[in-house]
């Protein structure tokens, strides 16, 4: 995931007032749904998969329900938000998908339909961190389908050269933030490693929140209407502070886009990612890894990332075609077999349900006994350590201008002022949700 482009806020922002209020149609239970008598065609447009994965999915969809097509398009990360904004002003959505931070966002848009009443009975069947961050105000406005959640890769030979013992590979043991960091420093300082850590996506919010709250500081949001910025607290400006200090003390690099290819390479002692990164990092076969329990501060919370890809459906549809996507939704999450897992064996990240995971498991990748203990280790992570991002209705803003300082600090800008300028930023952006 990347941050959104800079014209999407003010474009959504914009769109507010344009789009309306959303519907007050309920969609009854998806177990009283039936297949529409005529051919009825949905538009589906899609931010996490790219066409061809997408229309094998749709393809088995339609084989169970014939009388439904699905128009598939796809849209870069990059200009989702823009994109769909303007596909909402025209009134051809019927099917989203949803970066689960932006739910609120699109919520007060009136763009959601509400599934509450739809899925009740198939709610308990979501991992609990996705569903909080699908429900607002204790509506279901969206499906998640896939969680994403980091972890700590690590260097077995780097560390043998270096003679720190190996971290724990049992799900719960995390390693402090501390330990990596002295581990790190004694990788590069032996010139075991050109490089002592690296970071997914080193200026995204999404991988280092878990940072600041794991020294309590949360998400760096506050208030009722999660409107109240908060990103300049002592938590977020201590783990900030020490996180461009990694920079700045050489120990991770500045300017290195690549950096899970950068430890399948060799090139770092440590690696801070996700289960999306297991198929650059395992290609190259003679990579001695070990994994870990993503870290925590010492005396810290356990803290890790979590949030991923929903499914929503167009408020402005019309009601048959809100149901033929409830029906849709309902196969892709709860289908036979596995639903959109089967139908897509390349899926990246851990699927929400226990039965979408069992089909996502048998994929040979995490067969491979360097990630041995990865499906305790994620299962725990979700169910005990996730902390979900700010359901805020000024998402788009704060995704930006928080990576903005982000990149900022790892370039060598002081934390506090660099986060209380970014906190005045947001203050005045979110004045026109007030």
């Amino acid at each position: 995931m990347t941050a959104p482009a800079k014209t999407s806020a003010s474009i959504l922002a914009g769109l507010i007032l344009s789009v309306g209020t959303a519907s007050a149609a309920v969609i009854p239970a998806v177990e009283s749904l039936k297949a529409p008598e005529k051919t009825i065609t949905l538009n589906y447009f899609g931010g996490a998969i790219p066409a061809e994965r997408a229309n094998k999915i749709i393809a088995e969809f339609e084989k169970r329900y014939p009388t439904i097509k699905i128009s598939y398009h796809a849209v870069p990360f990059n200009s989702y938000n823009e994109t769909l904004g303007a596909r909402f002003a025209q009134g051809n959505v019927d099917i989203f998908d949803i970066d689960q931070p932006q739910s609120a966002s699109y919520a007060v848009r009136g763009w959601e339909a509400d599934l509450t009443d739809a899925f009740a009975a198939k709610r308990d069947l979501i991992d609990p961190p996705a569903l909080k961050e699908s429900t607002i105000n204790g509506k279901l406005l969206n499906l998640p389908y896939q969680i994403g959640t980091t972890f700590l890769y690590y260097n077995k030979k780097v560390l043998k050269q270096i003679g720190v013992a190996f971290p724990s590979d049992k799900a719960g043991e995390a390693p402090t933030w501390e330990w990596v960091e002295a581990t790190a420093r004694k990788a590069v300082q032996a010139k075991a490693s050109p490089y002592g850590i690296t970071f997914s996506t080193p200026d995204m919010y999404y991988y280092l929140q878990p940072l600041a709250e794991s020294l309590g500081a949360g998400t760096g949001v506050k208030g009722e209407n999660q409107l109240t910025p908060d990103i300049n607290n002592a938590g977020w400006v201590k783990a900030l502070g020490w996180y461009g200090k990694l920079y700045a003390d050489g120990l991770a690099p500045r300017g290195v886009r690549e950096t899970a290819l950068a430890f399948a390479n060799g090139d770092s002692a440590f690696f801070y990612g996700g289960i999306w990164n297991s198929p650059t990092i395992t290609k190259n076969a003679d990579l001695d890894f070990g994994i870990a329990t993503a870290p925590k501060f010492n005396g810290g919370q356990d803290a890790t990332t979590s949030g991923g890809w929903a499914l929503g459906i167009s408020a402005l549809s019309s009601s048959e075609k809100q149901q033929a996507a409830a029906l849709f939704l309902n196969w892709y999450l709860f289908g036979e077999n596995g639903g959109f897992v089967a139908a897509d064996p390349q899926t990246e990240n851990v699927p929400t349900t226990e039965a979408t995971r069992a089909v996502f498991w048998k994929n040979p990748i995490y067969a491979d006994p360097r990630l041995a203990g990865l499906q305790d280790i994620l299962t725990w992570q979700a169910q005990h350590s996730a902390r979900i991002r700010p359901q805020t209705t000024g998402g788009a803003e704060f995704t930006q201008l928080v990576g903005a300082a982000i990149a900022d600090i790892i370039n060598g800008a002081d934390a506090q002022k660099t986060l209380d300028a970014a906190n005045a930023k947001l203050k005045v952006a979110w004045r026109k949700y007030q």
